[in-house]
């Protein structure tokens, strides 16, 4: 049995190996981390990580806690840097993703925060049965004029107050009672942690078919998702990744909602001990 299990993990290994050679990759023992604009072949991962700077250079601190939290749990992940495109991956490239994590920080300032075309195929991926996690402060107050179409069907946010967070440099954010938000309590979130042009400028969501998932300074419900049995949804317009007291607990809400969007069952077993435990 052992020399059987011996030649199956010499199999495997020597197949991976031989795919990743295949790549189109100018170094071959190091595998490709981004998409180039029109989103050229990676080899499609479960997760695809969207760095939307509305077409500018971002001039945040952006720490990578997203994928952090999505190898932590086995999700590989493709990142697509929208700096030097101004639109982000098209509907067919998003397709190949389990789940579309899509982060415009706080780029409101300098240019939309999404595009018309980033509208556009936004509605094609959800409607296909996309997962999409969209997160930035001032969507709303930049976004082009099919948003409102979109936040309203496929984010399940019926109309937003912006701004009730006005040039604030902290809040404090709490799970909502009820969700699986509801064990993260006093999270406390500090834009300097994130950003260098601005502090936050947080909205308040009115849901239609959403669910509050966030409470801001116990009143204002400024992050929502949706579930609406084909795809899930989740708009924030606060920020996760300026939590300051420890990459643990960040790294738990982040994956509590990768739980949420059911895409931990997409995780293959691709560890030696995984291996084993088939012949078991």
């Amino acid at each position: 049995m052992k020399k059987v299990l011996l030649t199956v993990c010499c199999l495997l290994l020597a197949s991976m190996a031989f795919a990743g050679a295949s790549r189109s990759n100018p170094d071959m023992n190091t595998p490709p981390t981004s998409i180039p604009d029109g989103g050229s072949f990676l080899g499609k991962a479960d997760v695809l990580y969207v760095n939307d700077t509305g077409g500018g250079t971002w001039d945040g601190l952006y720490n990578g806690c997203y994928q952090d939290a999505c190898t932590a749990v086995g999700l590989s992940v493709d990142d697509y840097d929208t700096s030097s495109y101004g639109d982000g991956p098209d509907a067919t490239t998003m397709a190949d993703y389990n789940l579309v994590i899509w982060n415009c920080y706080d780029c409101w300032w300098s240019g939309d925060s999404l595009t018309t075309n980033d509208v556009t195929n936004l509605t094609t991926y959800v409607s296909g049965g996309g997962n999409l996690w969209l997160i930035g402060q001032d969507i709303n107050y930049s976004a082009p004029g099919n948003w409102t179409t979109f936040r309203n069907t496929y984010l399940g946010v019926s109309s937003v107050t912006d701004d009730i967070f006005w040039d604030v440099a902290s809040c404090t954010v709490d799970g909502a009672t009820g969700t699986f938000t509801e064990p993260h309590t006093n999270i406390d979130l500090v834009a300097s942690q994130c950003f260098t042009a601005n502090n936050f400028y947080t909205d308040n969501l009115t849901v239609g078919a959403a669910f509050i998932s966030y409470i801001v300074d116990g009143t204002y419900t400024s992050a929502a998702c949706y579930d609406n049995g084909t795809y899930k949804t989740a708009y924030y317009t606060i920020h996760l990744e300026c939590y300051t007291d420890g990459d643990v607990a960040l790294e738990d809400m982040i994956i509590d909602h990768l739980s949420w969007f059911g895409i931990l069952d997409t995780v293959q077993p691709t560890s030696l001990g995984n291996i084993k435990a088939m012949f078991n």
